[in-house]
């Protein structure tokens, strides 16, 4: 198929689903789409990443590039874990993303992304709830997407959802910025994903991430990172391992302590907690765009190394919190 790719399936979408059944008030924050009587009057949404309103100087909304989270955002940990777990392993930057609702036996008319926002960057769609699975069209080519799988689809084609159920479907809807040319690398299976396209296993991240970590602080930080952003999507299996590998971590109170605990059993304390910090810090900086997920050794290298980096995040949130 020319404009539909299935990137992944089985991915755990109950966090995510939970999210959204636990505060049904955030669908009244953005009403535009059911109020505006385009082609999308039959959803509603929910904003997780938007444009920076800031940024528009003249340009058309279709024309602004810079995104940020939104205040909303904060209530979705799982959601924005997941979306920054495919940012890092597709080593792309995330740009905008929603929670969308299709009425039941609701559609999406036809319709082209058109701006300069959307020429660059790819998207995605992440099924968390369709009973009968949800049709897309693009082009000459349709598919059924079904709950757990994710796709690229090209949305620079006219293109049509429906949904056919009498039960609303829910989608994560979100764009990717590809580092690599054409989009070929935000496309391509994550690194870890199994053939079936099955979230990695939480085992082998963690055998791949020790041996990773043994060649210097940097990498220890960068795997950090990644083994922090698989396990948020596989909470009973993260719990689990924790419980197995770091005595006396906990997942939920101090999950970069866990992290540390996980990569640098033999470590003494002091390296642990500084691996600790670092890995937040480069998670935050991951959070605002302000680093990639594969410069993350060359970063901390360039600061003076993880107890620099580490005694300046303290200091970081030493402040804001004063």
């Amino acid at each position: 198929m020319k404009y539909f790719e299935r990137l992944e399936r089985g991915v755990d979408v109950a966090p995510i689903f939970a999210e959204i059944e636990r505060q049904p008030e955030a669908w009244l924050q953005q009403t535009g789409r059911q109020e505006g009587g385009g082609v999308q009057r039959e959803t509603a949404s929910i904003p997780i990443r938007g444009l920076r309103k800031s940024r528009i100087r003249g340009r058309r909304r279709r024309d602004v590039h810079e995104s940020r989270y939104t205040t909303l955002s904060g209530d979705f940990p799982a959601t924005t874990s997941f979306l920054r777990l495919v940012a890092f392993e597709r080593d792309a930057d995330l740009g905008r993303a929603k929670i969308v609702r299709m009425n039941p036996l609701g559609r999406v008319y036809p319709h082209v992304d058109r701006g300069h926002y959307y020429a660059l960057r790819d998207r995605l769609h992440l099924v968390v709830k369709s009973p009968l699975g949800s049709r897309l069209c693009a082009g000459d080519e349709e598919v059924r997407m079904r709950e757990g799988e994710l796709w690229w689809f090209d949305n620079k084609q006219v293109h049509e959802a429906f949904n056919d159920a009498q039960a609303e479907r829910i989608h994560l809807i979100f764009d990717l910025l590809p580092r690599a040319p054409e989009g070929a690398r935000s496309r391509r299976p994550a690194p870890g994903v199994g053939d079936d396209g099955h979230m990695p296993d939480l085992e082998r991240v963690l055998a791949d991430a020790r041996a990773a970590a043994a060649e210097g602080e940097g990498r220890a930080v960068q795997q950090g990172v990644r083994l922090y952003l698989v396990g948020r999507e596989q909470p009973r299996h993260w719990q689990r391992l924790i419980e197995r590998h770091a005595t006396g971590a906990r997942a939920d109170s101090a999950p970069f302590r866990a992290v540390a605990q996980l990569l640098l059993s033999d470590a003494e304390a002091q390296q642990q907690r500084a691996c600790a910090e670092a890995t937040a810090w480069a998670l935050a900086r991951l959070e605002l765009g302000e680093l990639h997920g594969e410069d993350i050794p060359a970063h901390i290298a360039s600061e003076g190394g993880v107890e620099r980096v580490a005694t300046a995040w303290q200091c970081e949130k030493a402040q804001e919190a004063g």
